[in-house]
């Protein structure tokens, strides 16, 4: 071989062995990239499925239930919201509670604002029973819980509600009627007030006044009168004229606590605690305050937080998928000096 044919071939054998070593490492290179790829897409999917799992962990379940107060300053209403509260699940749940604050246009505007807001469930106290036909049939429509407590709806509007949890109102004028009517012997002229935007407020009187009427016929409502709402300064001035044009009366239905409150206070005012005897509903704090002092003879106890205990308890059902009363009526029972320190109706007592 001579010397230019020897050059020729170490300059072949020379790039032949780059380019093998070029292939190999390019094949290596292939390789570890392919290797690290893999590694990468499986790391990720075990990452992505930590991370699903960490979520159903931390996920739970959430509903955002309403409340629409007819008012909130009242102890009644309030011993209501808190019976509400008591009962929500706070794991699980969010509590919203506006107050119309006896003004039928608010509560209206709160119906509104509470679908808005998403709720799932709506617990209401109507301020004006005949007067939430439109924003209960929106919220209906919307597809949100309805649940009634406390002072039901009409019938056409309690067509939408999905559950009606209420004292038996009827039976609590029946049992202010029959003690009355004892306490006086079965006989005398007697007072009455009443608000008529409050079915639970009719429900009452006419279980009053059919109660004397059949039982009792000698005891006659001589002057009953109306109010517009059950508070103490709605009710004073109402007695007041009442005290004015029937001064002898002997008895008076005061509808609730409250407005019971402003029937004593006019009375006493009057100097006729002695002389007249007053009945309500409710058996609240302060009515039984009344009742230890001889102010007032005696309640027809409501039972607040079991009324918005059980209404939550519907809710909680219904957004579950299970089924419930349409109505329930919880028993009231009478108080009186005899057993004010023993009925435990209020949460704070």
């Amino acid at each position: 071989m001579g010397k230019k044919n020897l050059k020729q071939f170490v300059a072949l054998f020379l790039v032949f062995a780059l380019c093998l070593t070029a292939v190999v490492g390019c094949g290596k290179k292939e390789a570890d990239e392919t290797k690290t790829s893999g590694n990468t897409d499986q790391e990720k999917q075990e990452d992505t499925g930590k991370d699903a799992d960490s979520s159903q962990s931390q996920t739970k379940k959430k509903y955002l239930i309403g409340f629409s107060s007819k008012q909130a300053s009242n102890p009644f209403q309030s011993e209501l919201i808190q019976g509400a509260q008591q009962a929500i699940d706070a794991e699980t749940t969010e509590f919203v509670m506006l107050d119309a604050n006896s003004d039928a246009a608010k509560q209206n505007n709160d119906f509104e604002d509470l679908i808005e807001m998403g709720c799932d469930a709506i617990i209401f106290v109507p301020y004006d029973s005949l007067g939430l036909g439109a924003a209960i049939k929106k919220a209906h429509d919307a597809g949100v819980i309805l649940i009634n407590i406390d002072n039901p709806v009409d019938d056409e509007s309690a067509k939408l509600v999905d559950a009606t949890v209420v004292s038996d109102n009827y039976q609590a004028g029946q049992l202010c009627a029959e003690n009355l009517a004892k306490a006086l012997d079965g006989k005398g002229d007697i007072g009455a007030y009443t608000v008529p935007t409050s079915l639970a407020s009719t429900l009452r009187s006419q279980g009053f006044f059919e109660t004397l009427e059949s039982d009792y016929p000698d005891v006659k409502v001589v002057n009953s009168q109306t109010g517009v709402t059950g508070q103490t300064d709605a009710a004073l001035p109402v007695m007041e004229n009442i005290l004015q044009s029937t001064p002898d009366i002997v008895g008076m239905f005061g509808y609730c606590d409250t407005a019971a409150e402003g029937c004593i206070s006019a009375i006493k005012s009057a100097g006729k605690l002695d002389q007249i005897k007053v009945v309500s509903v409710d058996g609240s704090t302060d009515g039984k305050v009344h009742i230890r002092s001889g102010a007032m003879l005696g309640s027809a106890a409501q039972f607040p937080g079991k009324v918005a205990g059980q209404g939550v308890e519907a809710a909680y059902t219904l957004l579950e998928g299970g089924s419930v009363e349409k109505f329930v009526y919880v028993p009231t029972e009478w108080v009186n000096k005899d057993n004010v320190d023993s009925v435990k109706n209020f949460l704070n007592e």
